[in-house]
């Protein structure tokens, strides 16, 4: 009884390895392949010329606001601004003609958003 256990474990051992084997061989008709195919087209990749930058790119200059005063509490601050030449009152979140936003009035200072540079720029009292 043993022997005819053993007898079928080294058969099935066999034949599984000789399945695998035969997996890794390609068919005889591989060989002929590149002559029975029709060749691939060749792609050319050709550079691209971009036009020469006529102006050196132009750094955006910092607001020109001047700070008057900052009246209020802690939290509910308002500051009167000079910007051209105009006195405005303005209150966190206020946005000027699409040109800055404030961010923040401190005791001290103002923390604007520079909407055209994407920069934030503080004014000292």
């Amino acid at each position: 009884m043993i022997r005819a256990s053993f007898f079928l474990f080294v058969l099935s051992f066999s034949l599984s390895s000789h399945a695998f084997a035969e997996a890794d061989v390609k068919p005889f008709q591989d060989f002929f392949r590149k002559k029975l195919e029709k060749p691939k087209p060749v792609v050319s990749v050709q550079a691209v010329k971009r036009p020469p930058i006529s102006e050196p790119t132009r750094a955006i200059p910092p607001l020109q606001v001047g700070l008057l005063g900052i009246a209020g509490e802690e939290g509910a601050h308002v500051a009167i601004i000079s910007y051209k030449g105009k006195q405005l009152l303005l209150e966190e979140g206020d946005e000027v003609r699409g040109e800055f936003k404030v961010i923040r009035i401190h005791e001290d200072k103002i923390t604007f958003f520079h909407i055209k540079a994407n920069t934030r720029q503080e004014v000292l009292f």
